[in-house]
């Protein structure tokens, strides 16, 4: 029973971890500009680029429907 208890313990930490280290970035082209946070539908981007400038490694970015493309191409990035 303790070995069961301790599998459950670590499986639900793992899954809490996980799910409050991924921030999700939303961006509807309908919106007026990018001046929302994007962590909701309400208060999503406008560009594809600026969510996956605010988005860090782990993060994810949800698009509504259409079509969009980023306007930075970071293999022409050039090392700081």
């Amino acid at each position: 029973m303790k070995k069961t208890a301790a599998i459950f313990t670590a499986m639900l930490f793992f899954v809490l971890a996980t799910v409050n280290s991924q921030t999700i970035y939303y961006v509807d082209a309908s919106k007026a500009d990018n001046t929302g946070a994007g962590t909701s539908w309400a208060t999503a981007k406008k560009d594809l680029q600026n969510a996956i400038t605010a988005a860090i490694s782990g993060d994810a970015v949800w698009v509504k429907a259409g079509t969009y493309k980023p306007t930075e191409d970071l293999m022409e990035r050039k090392p700081a």
